[in-house]
C-alpha cells in the first residue's frame, strides 16, 4: 500500500490562493458593454435612436463549413451594398450609412465569425451569402480590415463585384507583422480584461484624438462587445500576405480608395502603396478624419459613397 502524503494545511490555504488567482487573471473577463444611448454624452440624441432601432432588426444566419455567419439584410430588391466592418468592430458600426442609404440599396453588413482566421476563408463566407440570398453582385464597401478582404474577394471572385470601396485599409503587405507581431506574442499571454485595458489606452491616445474626441465612437466602442480569442483571430486575419495579382477583370471595376491624412493605424507607406496599387481608382482623402470618417463625419462619407455610387451605378 502506498502510504498517503500529507499535506500541511498552510500550504493547502497557499496552493489555494495562487490557483484562486491565476483563475482570476484568465477569466474570461474584460470589457462589458453597456447600450450606447448609457453611454453617449453627444447632443445629438437620434444618433442613439437610429442604432437602437437597427439593432432591433433580427439578424440572418447562414453556417458554412462549419461556422455560423450572422448579418444584417434590409431585403429589399434594390441592388446591394455589402457592409465590411473593421477589426475591433461588428455590423453596428456602419449604422448611419444603413440609416442613410437604405431606402435605395439593399444593405447587407455581416459580422465577421470569431473563428475566421485568413482573408480566403472570410471570401469563401461572404461568396456563400450572396449565393444564398441570390445576390449576382454588390457594391463592396470596407473598412480596414473589411476593405483588406475586399481586395483578397476581387482576386476569388471579381464578377461579383459592382464596385469596391476601400476606406481607411491597406494592400497586402508584411509590413504589419513586422511592426506588431511582439506585440501579438505578448497579449496571446494577456488576459482578456488586460488586453481590453491595453486596447482601450491605444484608442484615448491615438484613435480619440485623431478622430477629434468624437462623443459617437467613443459610445460606439463602449457598447461593442470584446472578445480576445476573436480579436486575435482577426489579427491573423489583416496579417494575412496574398499576392495581389491584378488582371482586366479586377482594374475594371470601379473602386473608390478614402483615405484620412492623419491615419493612426495605416501607415502612409501602405497608404501610398495601396493607391499605387489600383492607380485607377478614385481618391477622397478626409482632412483630420482619424480613421473613423464613416463614423465621425458620417454626412460627408456619405456624400462621398452617394456620389462614387451614382456615377458607378449599374
Amino acid at each position: 500500500m502506498i502510504p498517503a502524503i500529507e499535506i500541511p494545511g498552510f500550504q493547502i490555504g497557499i496552493l489555494s490562493i495562487i490557483l484562486l488567482g491565476v483563475l482570476i487573471w484568465y477569466l474570461p473577463t474584460g470589457h462589458k458593454p453597456k447600450p450606447f444611448r448609457e453611454v453617449y454624452k453627444g447632443q445629438n440624441k437620434n444618433v442613439a435612436h437610429i442604432l437602437e432601432e437597427i439593432e432591433k432588426e433580427t439578424l440572418k444566419q447562414l453556417k458554412y463549413n462549419n461556422t455560423l455567419w450572422t448579418y444584417f439584410d434590409s431585403e429589399n430588391e434594390n441592388h446591394t451594398l455589402f457592409f465590411l466592418h473593421g477589426m475591433g468592430a461588428d455590423y453596428r458600426i456602419w449604422w448611419q450609412q444603413i440609416h442613410a442609404f437604405r431606402d435605395r440599396y439593399r444593405i447587407i453588413a455581416i459580422n465577421l465569425p470569431g473563428n475566421i482566421s485568413t482573408t480566403e476563408e472570410a471570401s469563401q463566407g461572404i461568396i456563400h451569402i450572396l449565393d444564398k440570398e441570390n445576390i449576382p453582385k454588390a457594391h463592396f464597401i470596407g473598412t480596414s480590415m473589411g476593405g483588406y478582404i475586399i481586395q483578397r474577394l476581387m482576386l476569388l471572385a471579381p464578377e461579383r463585384l459592382l464596385s469596391a470601396v476601400l476606406s481607411n485599409t491597406f494592400p497586402p503587405n508584411k509590413l504589419k507583422w513586422a511592426i506588431n507581431k511582439n506585440t501579438y506574442f505578448t497579449t496571446k499571454l494577456t488576459p482578456g480584461w488586460v488586453m481590453w485595458k491595453m486596447i482601450w489606452k491605444n484608442y484615448n491616445n491615438q484613435m480619440f484624438p485623431a478622430s477629434n474626441h468624437t462623443e459617437k465612437l467613443r459610445a460606439y466602442i463602449l457598447s461593442t462587445p470584446f472578445n480576445k480569442k476573436h480579436f486575435l483571430n482577426r489579427f491573423h486575419v489583416v496579417t494575412d500576405y496574398f499576392e495581389l495579382k491584378l488582371n482586366q477583370d479586377i482594374r475594371s471595376i470601379p473602386k473608390l480608395i478614402i483615405e484620412s491624412d492623419n491615419d493612426p493605424q495605416i501607415e502612409k507607406e501602405l497608404q501610398n502603396l495601396l493607391k499605387s496599387h489600383f492607380y485607377e481608382a478614385r481618391i477622397y482623402t478626409f482632412h483630420n478624419g482619424g480613421h473613423f470618417p464613416y463614423v465621425c463625419r458620417a454626412d460627408e462619407y456619405n456624400l462621398t459613397l452617394k456620389t462614387f455610387l451614382s456615377d458607378t451605378y449599374h
